[in-house]
């Protein structure tokens, strides 16, 4: 099933609600029907070529989940492609930690279980997101969690991927203790992400000096990783 077609002049602007490292998103009305969609715009120059070009948003397109956030279709002109996008609300999980110090177990739970629940309808698709950080999860109809920007997703059939790419922050510790040719099972590590969130950033109780030595240990490692990514 293709992606139904839209253009510029679909929409009217309602609301600016920022710009990313390689775009800028906004919520529009759709003029037909009214309809509430957010409208990521990004530089053509992004995609490498005109297969990543349509490749990229097809793999979104088709993921249909309740904690996924829904691609309504895309297009593009000579130089901007625009995803459109199911309505969020305008905030991530990272803006909620940095502002609630405070979060209860339940809710904790709740968030990292239904984005593992999407990172599995994901990788029973061999399709691997690359990028879960607490940015790309958004929230619709209070908190209902939605796991976002599937711009570094691809498709692996053996679960394997070669090339460190992401938010090294947020990578599974495994993988800043392995050289570059030897990092594989891909979709394993993407999982074990969420479950550090759930005992890291999302835990209603203060760690104890053990784990935020462990903390402490793994933040050096990401810095060291940078450093080396940088050279």
């Amino acid at each position: 099933m293709s992606a139904p077609a839209f253009k510029y002049e679909d929409f009217d602007e309602v609301l600016y609600l920022g710009t990313g490292s390689f775009e800028t998103i906004s919520h529009y009305t759709e003029k037909t029907t009214q309809q509430l969609v957010a409208i990521k715009v990004m530089k053509k120059d992004h995609f490498r070529n005109q297969q990543m070009l349509r490749r990229k948003p097809e793999f979104h397109y088709h993921l249909k989940h309740e904690y996924i956030v829904g691609l309504y279709g895309f297009f593009y002109d000579n130089f901007m492609v625009y995803l459109v996008l199911e309505a969020c609300c305008p905030k991530n999980l990272a803006g909620i930690l940095e502002r609630q110090k405070e979060r209860t177990v339940p809710r904790a739970s709740y968030i990292a279980d239904s984005i593992g629940s999407a990172l599995q309808f994901c990788h029973e698709r061999l399709l691997i997101h690359r990028d879960v950080k607490p940015a790309n999860i958004l929230f619709w109809d209070g908190w209902k969690p939605k796991l976002a920007d599937f711009g570094l997703c691809v498709q692996s059939f053996d679960g394997r991927r070669h090339t460190y790419c992401g938010t090294i922050d947020y990578a599974a510790p495994s993988l800043l203790t392995l050289p570059f040719k030897e990092m594989s099972n891909a979709r394993k590590k993407e999982t074990i992400r969420t479950g550090i969130w759930k005992r890291i950033e999302l835990s209603a109780f203060r760690a104890d000096r053990n784990l935020q030595q462990q903390v402490q240990i793994f933040h050096r490692r990401c810095n060291t990783m940078k450093q080396s990514c940088n050279r």
